[in-house]
């Protein structure tokens, strides 16, 4: 009669729980489904509407630049009252280098009229630009795809045409992480081709328009979002982005619908798991009960105090695990959508940087040449009053040439930070290095009165390595030892070559480092105290992270009074 009336009340309350738990996990289902899939759709619109934003300021900014180059030319090359033909060639030389430019046409009625590049002929035959235009592209079935962008300068008439490949924008159509493995992103022309490589090649929008809804929607100067087919077709949630800028266009970014609501089926799953569990662990009664209810709540909270730490630990990448109760549920999503809103920043932070200091170079060049140019004229005069400016301007050039190298330590720092710090490895003669560093560093080393000498092996010594790379530690090495040096003082560069590496050294003769400051040399932002040098902070680190990546070790030694040795070891052997 007990075990008939504990089996009653065991069977009541499993029905008591039972029933509630499938009418909520029902209700949770449709409205979380809701959620997830408004907020799915609206993700994508977000990463569509910042591929256009992200476009449109690469143009504006390219733009920008090219205006202020068309207005440096009239002051930069001006010759007894003249444009100096040869030195806008130079000057326009120079630019479309750093700007990676490939054809270039420039006019100032009555003054100037230069174009430069193999098909600049061509440059004025295209259609003329809107008000609101920045860009004009070509179609991508031509043999190198490109666009063109026009600015006019202050003096009337004066313009600068450029052409650019279409490869320095191929880098912001890169599918972020938020659309997964199968999400796209790419730019489209009026007619509805790519402008930007395709995920998936060999479909229409290479040798016919797309002629799927959404491109044709967004060619008819809408912006939104659907779920609809791409040119494949697939299914996908897709988001677009209509671009008067480029003369017409879309911006277009899309994920596959099976992947962007896999949680749904994952959490459809879970609730009709859940609701046959109980019904054959009825019986188990309360011991079962509670231990699965423990076993949902204290394995998920584990996998997401394990997620937390490695968070904090500074990976944001790895997938957060979203399930056991909806509490549980609720804090993993909210911490899944903490650490791509922290990613998010972080590369905003990154690319503003990197966009930032890439900008500033080409300005502190033009300077840098202008200050070079009065030096030169000032010697040329050689009156008493223009003598005494020389040690100014002197001055102004070496702080424009520091300002240039912590750009370069900025830039540096944020592909290190970023990930994409890579080295291009060859074989290159260690010895060939070390005599291109002492002729670079030999004047200022002389003008300080400090002696230069080299203390390596007769024969030469190559090894595989990113020779730029390792200039750049040798550099930032040898800079810190002329900083810190005083006049009379000494300072080698020694070779040692070793079984399997070779280690370098740069010694100097300076006031040495204490031994608080030598513990952290290496990291970033740190400056020696008292250094009274206007510097990053950045040089030594980054000199580590490039010795780290070539699979060697760097470090320091020094006393006080007597001086400092910087070492570094590079592998000699290939793997």
């Amino acid at each position: 009669m007990n075990w008939s009336f504990r089996t009653r009340i065991t069977l009541l309350s499993i029905t008591l729980v039972l029933i509630p738990t499938i009418i909520v996990g029902t209700l949770g289902y449709w409205t979380s489904s809701e959620v997830i899939k408004k907020e799915t759709i609206r993700s994508v619109g977000i990463v569509a509407n910042t591929k256009k934003e992200n476009l449109l300021f690469r143009l504006s900014r390219q733009t920008g630049r090219a205006r202020e180059f068309l207005n440096s030319i009239p002051s930069t090359c001006l010759l007894d009252g003249k444009i100096d033909q040869l030195c806008a060639q130079r000057l326009l030389s120079f630019f479309m280098k750093i700007e990676s430019v490939i054809d270039a046409d420039i006019t100032i009625p009555g003054v100037l009229n230069i174009r430069q590049g193999p098909s600049a002929n061509t440059l004025k035959e295209h259609l003329p630009f809107t008000n609101e235009q920045l860009a004009q592209f070509s179609s991508r079935s031509d043999i190198v795809p490109t666009y063109i962008i026009e600015a006019h300068g202050q003096t009337p008439g004066s313009l600068i045409t450029l052409r650019y490949g279409t490869k320095l924008i191929e880098e912001i159509f890169k599918a972020p992480a938020e659309l997964g493995t199968s999400g796209e992103t790419f730019l489209a022309d009026p007619k509805g081709f790519f402008l930007t490589q395709p995920k998936f090649p060999g479909h229409k929008g290479e040798s016919h328009p797309i002629d799927a809804h959404p491109m044709k929607a967004c060619l008819a100067k809408h912006d939104s979002e659907m779920l609809a087919g791409d040119y494949r077709p697939a299914p996908v949630i897709h988001a677009f982005k209509y671009i008067p800028e480029i003369g017409g266009g879309c911006v277009m970014a899309h994920i596959q619908q099976d992947e962007a609501f896999a949680p749904l089926h994952t959490l459809r799953k879970r609730i009709l798991f859940l609701a046959a569990a109980f019904a054959l662990v009825a019986i188990s009664i309360s011991f079962l009960i509670a231990h699965r209810l423990s076993a949902k709540f204290t394995q998920p909270l584990s996998k997401l105090v394990e997620r937390m730490k490695a968070a904090q630990a500074g990976d944001l990448d790895s997938p957060v695990p979203i399930d056991g109760p909806k509490e549980i549920i609720i804090l993993g999503n909210g911490l899944a959508e903490l650490a791509t809103e922290l990613k998010k920043n972080i590369e905003v932070r990154d690319d503003f940087v990197a966009i930032v200091s890439h900008d500033l170079k080409n300005p502190l060049t033009i300077l840098n040449l202008n200050v070079s140019r009065l030096e030169k004229n000032i010697v040329e005069l050689g009156s008493e009053a223009t003598i005494k400016a020389k040690p100014q301007l002197t001055a102004i050039h070496r702080n424009l040439e520091r300002m240039v190298e912590m750009i370069g330590s900025v830039l540096s720092m944020t592909a290190i930070r970023s990930g994409n710090f890579t080295l291009v490895r060859e074989r290159s003669s260690v010895n060939s290095l070390l005599d291109e560093l002492v002729d670079s560093f030999s004047l200022p080393m002389t003008e300080k009165k400090i002696s230069l000498k080299k203390d390596v092996p007769a024969d030469e010594i190559s090894i595989m390595m990113d020779s730029g790379r390792i200039h750049q530690v040798l550099s930032n090495l040898l800079g810190n030892a002329l900083k810190f040096t005083p006049e009379g003082g000494e300072i080698v560069i020694q070779l040692i070559e070793k079984e399997n590496e070779i280690q370098l050294g740069v010694i100097d003769t300076g006031p040495g480092i204490s031994s608080e400051d030598l513990a952290h040399v290496f990291e970033r932002f740190h400056q020696v105290k008292k250094s009274g040098d206007f510097s990053s902070g950045l040089g030594l680190h980054i000199a580590k992270e490039i010795v780290s990546a070539h699979g060697g070790k760097i470090w320091a030694e020094s006393e006080l009074g007597i001086g400092t040795r910087f070492y570094f070891t590079l592998p000699s052997k290939e793997d």
